[in-house]
């Protein structure tokens, strides 16, 4: 890469770094896009909660545009009947999950995924005896504390 090449953002052992010029210059820093600036979340410090016992729920983007969430479903468990404006996808990092809207179930395993439209009921459950793991990602995005406001409810 020669000069006037491009900014652009690579990813070496989980860290963000800015690239310019020779691939092997690299630069810790901010890679803007638009006029806005990229934004790092860290796993270990970002905002979490457990909605319920060992049910785990971590923030890793939370946006106007679009919010992404780790989560832990515990053995057995399942979330209550619910619907949400928002566009999600879930995918399965780990484990199975049982995807249940008003006609249809589906079972997922590790590295499925399913995409629930704005306003459809469904309930996500574990089906397993052990933790299942996986992302959920919402457009436009969520609030973060959607099932606290729901317990409250």
């Amino acid at each position: 890469m020669g000069r006037g090449c491009p900014v652009f953002a690579q990813s070496v052992c989980g860290r963000i770094y800015k690239t310019q010029g020779p691939l092997h210059t690299l630069n810790r820093g901010t890679v803007t896009a638009g006029g806005e600036k990229m934004k790092v979340i860290q796993f270990d410090s970002a905002e979490n909660y457990e909605p319920e016992k060992d049910w785990k729920r971590v923030s890793l983007c939370s946006q106007d545009e679009i919010s992404i969430e780790h989560f832990v479903k515990p053995p057995g468990h399942a979330s209550s009947r619910h619907d949400h404006p928002n566009a999600q996808v879930l995918i399965v990092l780990k484990g199975k999950l049982v995807i249940t809207t008003d006609d249809d179930e589906q079972e997922l395993a590790e590295n499925d995924a399913v995409f629930i439209p704005g306003n459809e009921t469904h309930i996500v459950s574990n089906p397993l005896a052990e933790p299942s793991i996986g992302i959920d990602i919402f457009v436009p995005g969520r609030s973060f504390d959607f099932w606290l406001k729901r317990k409250k409810a």
